[in-house]
């Protein structure tokens, strides 16, 4: 047992005395298999990680926002033990034991992140290797097996996570100082991409910058005093090599937030324009801070914090958005990601960001879209490949879209979150969130973009942005105003629903044509159906989510929009467009009120009528009466959705469309509330099928339709091959 204890004590560089309780305790527990010194190990690090835990429970409690919480005192108490262990007894602590070297709490969980992240590179080169006994081994006669050193692997890793969530609360709550701010700028400055860890140490570095005082008095030395604050952080976020020049992009964009606000809250502010300028230039302050705002965006930051920070909230429609945008941009965290009780910080702290700068650097954003559009339109317009810079001080390439990235990053933001897009569309405080400004603005000026790998990356965003019953209605009405925010305003001609509707009426007389006998049936130019998609996808949004929108859009103005989604929808056209024309369809006649009732019925009509899904009309050679004889298949394979199916989806081994129609179907068929009458067996006839549905062509009834669900896709589900395998589960769930 003391050679366990000694072995355990060396091993984690911990003291003797306590060990040897994690080994009597793991021992007579008989809780962990192993001998003692595997059982102490296992002990300690989940103590460990239970201790960290509570930590952060203490910081979330501080930062609750919850009244109910608040008027106990709970948060009044959670605050001040958060001020014990950061600023009073936190201020003067051991942060290296070999070294003896003090400093504050923060600086030592930054310290032992660092420390952690090394143990763990260790553990990872010793698995598996046949030559892994150490010293200690030599010294005990003993060593951890393999599955205890990747468990312990695992543990520390999850423990570097939560220091690192542990640090951004610590940030958020404004308990960093500005010594540990210049401590985790410089350890995020060296840690690589890879790293489990990065995306926590970002935030918080992030979190820590937009907490700082912009009335310090601090700032007022701050152009005399060499190596000062301010000038110690210019030198990490401009002059020196980071690791990960993407890192250093999204610091420095925070920084310029706190320079801005430090310039307009403090009039004895400057920043030395000899450090930040040529002596040609001579900038002043304002302009200084522009150009560094630049010089982030110039180095891909909208792409970096699109793709590389928010990965986890990317969809397969976002990225198809994303496909030819910032491909250098790296993820952090590599396979790990971010945990999902870590998520919601992240995002927020991306948000307030993005928020700042579309709400403060309109200057900035204009310079870039004039050079972007200046640009392209020597330039291929479409869907060519288009890269983000790779490093902070890379100049500026030809085809940066930045631009589109910014619209891009604001769409991955603000998806699937309800409401979220108020934000942005509301100007009054009760109805954005107190505390916020107002982004529409930014909106208004946004639609003013030409370019359509601009315009379309800008409806995606608006298409994130309409997601709740009241961002979508301020979506409708911002269209229907031509995107200028003002009804009584001039309208855009670029962006009005009367356009876009044209655009699709447009392609279906195109598309229309008589096939040519070399180049074979119309086809929408391929650089267009990106650009179309965000449409479409735009108006599913609005319509889905808005009953004012869709009866405006179904009723006004003699748009037609089912009837001409479903004469595109017999077209040639890439299956995914078709997917989108179907999903639209679906919010049109989606459950609610009377007027969706009135829509599915038309549009089981029309459906019937456009022959998406042809069906084989049949005749009863004894009676002469139609019918649909079980011995022959209702469904014609010779052409639409159910050739589709079988040539374009199974051959790729995806499928968009085949999926989309089935959601259709369940759109079309409005069921009641309450499902209890039909778990008991009890019929149930819907109002929204047409009694004589397909009459006089063929037996009256959805038969067809249900043949082509059950028969065509559930019962081949595992006969057909999937590029991701989760889409079958998604099918048969449907």
């Amino acid at each position: 047992m003391r050679r366990e204890i000694l072995f355990l004590a060396d091993s984690l560089g911990a003291n003797e005395a306590l060990c040897a309780a994690y080994v009597h305790v793991g021992v007579d527990g008989k809780r962990w298999s192993g001998d003692g010194a595997e059982a102490g190990l296992e002990l300690y690090l989940l103590e460990r990680e239970s201790m960290l835990r509570c930590l952060q429970a203490l910081w979330r409690g501080t930062l609750s926002s919850d009244e109910q919480f608040e008027r106990s005192g709970l948060k009044a108490l959670f605050s001040h033990e958060t001020q014990e262990f950061a600023v009073r007894r936190g201020a003067d602590v051991v942060v290296d034991p070999e070294t003896r070297t003090k400093g504050t709490w923060a600086s030592k969980i930054i310290h032992t992140i660092d420390k952690l992240g090394e143990l763990a590179e260790s553990l990872r080169k010793s698995l598996g290797s046949p030559t892994a006994s150490t010293a200690l081994t030599a010294k005990y006669g003993g060593s951890f097996g393999e599955q205890t050193t990747q468990r312990r692997l695992e543990l520390h890793l999850e423990e570097r996570h939560g220091l690192g969530q542990l640090l951004f609360l610590m940030a958020a709550a404004t308990q960093l100082t500005l010594t540990d701010t210049v401590q985790l700028t410089k350890q995020l400055a060296r840690t690589p991409a890879t790293d489990s860890a990065a995306v926590y140490m970002l935030v918080a570095l992030l979190a820590a910058i937009d907490a700082l005082d912009p009335e310090g008095e601090y700032l007022e030395r701050s152009l005399p005093a060499n190596g000062h604050f301010v000038n110690t952080m210019k030198a990490q976020l401009v002059d020196e090599t980071w690791t990960v020049p993407h890192l250093q992009s999204a610091a420095l964009l925070q920084w310029t937030v706190f320079l801005d606000r430090a310039a307009a809250a403090n009039v004895k502010f400057q920043l030395d324009h000899t450090a930040h300028s040529t002596p040609a230039e001579n900038l002043g302050t304002s302009a200084i801070i522009d150009a560094l705002t630049d010089k982030a965006i110039q180095s891909g930051v909208f792409a970096f914090l699109g793709r590389g920070v928010l990965a986890f909230k990317r969809d397969r429609t976002l990225d198809d958005g994303w496909s030819d945008v910032g491909l250098t941009v790296p993820v952090l965290g590599g396979e790990l990601g971010v945990s999902a009780a870590a998520q919601d910080w992240v995002t927020e702290t991306v948000e307030l960001l993005v928020l700042e700068i579309v709400t403060t650097r309109t200057r900035v954003l204009t310079r870039l879209r004039q050079r972007e559009e200046d640009i392209l339109p020597n330039s291929h317009r479409g869907g060519g490949h288009r890269q983000s810079q790779a490093g902070i001080n890379d100049g500026p390439q030809a085809r940066g879209h930045h631009l589109e990235a910014l619209f891009l990053l604001i769409a991955t933001l603000y998806r699937d979150a309800p409401e979220g897009g108020l934000r942005f569309w509301a100007e009054d405080d009760q109805a954005r969130g107190a505390g916020t400004k107002s982004a529409l603005g930014f909106l208004v000026w946004g639609s003013e973009c030409t370019i359509p790998v601009m315009v379309r990356a800008f409806y995606e965003m608006l298409c994130s942005l309409a997601t709740g019953p009241r961002a979508a209605a301020y979506a409708f009405q911002f269209v229907a105003d031509g995107g200028t925010g003002n009804p009584r305003a001039a309208v855009n001609a670029g962006l009005n629903w009367s356009m876009l509707f044209r655009a699709l009426d447009y392609y279906q007389r195109q598309l229309d044509q008589e096939p040519d006998s070399e180049t074979g049936p119309p086809q929408m130019p391929v650089e267009e159906v990106p650009l179309m998609r965000a449409f479409v996808r735009l108006l599913r949004q609005v319509v889905q989510y808005s009953d004012s929108a869709r009866e405006a859009l179904y009723d006004g103005q003699g748009f037609k929009p089912v009837a001409t989604t479903l004469a595109l929808l017999a077209k040639f056209l890439p299956i995914d467009l078709k997917a989108d024309l179907l999903a639209a369809v679906a919010a049109f006649a989606r459950p609610g009120g009377s007027l969706g009732v009135t829509i599915a019925r038309k549009t089981w009509l029309e459906l019937e009528q456009s022959q998406v899904l042809l069906i084989n009309p049949y005749v009863d050679p004894r009676t002469g009466a139609l019918a649909l004889a079980k011995s022959r298949s209702p469904l014609n394979r010779d052409g639409g959705l159910l050739a589709e199916l079988e040539e374009v989806e199974a051959h790729g081994h995806v499928y968009p469309e085949s999926t989309a129609f089935i959601e259709l179907l369940n759109s079309l068929i409005h069921l009641p509330a309450p499902l209890e009458p039909l778990r008991h067996g009890i019929d149930f006839d819907s109002q929204t099928i047409p009694d004589t549905l397909g009459a006089p062509g063929r037996e009256p009834g959805i038969d067809p339709y249900v043949s082509f669900v059950v028969d065509e896709v559930l019962l081949k589900t595992g006969e057909r091959e999937y590029q991701d395998a989760t889409d079958r589960w998604k099918i048969t769930n449907m």
